[in-house]
């Protein structure tokens, strides 16, 4: 069975996504599948997810929207991500709506 990290490689090069800002999208909309978190202390294991999602963007609009993302309420992020993955052509964004589900309600 193919593993999720496979998957993913598999259908960027197969939608020709790599390079581009749809492409750093999809990373940043599937980052807990791309960059799953390391095990231990929560906050060393976000700096290391955003270590590594910063690693696979691959164009500056990209890093740019990532960057933009830390100065973004909780509350407010996930549909701030879902418009850039919206402008970028993506059109579902699963960490969004983790980061959703994840909020305590307002």
């Amino acid at each position: 069975m193919f593993s999720k990290g496979i998957v993913a490689i598999a259908s960027c090069v197969l939608l020709s996504g790599c390079g581009t800002v749809k492409g750093d999208m999809e990373v940043m909309c599937n980052m807990s599948t791309v960059c799953p978190p390391p095990e231990g202390d929560p906050s060393h294991a976000a700096f290391e997810q955003a270590k590594c999602v910063e690693g696979k963007i691959k164009t500056e609009q990209g890093r740019k929207a990532f960057e933009s993302l830390a100065g973004v309420s909780p509350h407010e992020r996930p549909s701030v991500m879902r418009n850039l993955a919206k402008g970028a052509g993506v059109a579902a964004c699963p960490e969004a709506d983790a980061l959703e589900r994840s909020l305590p309600a307002k």
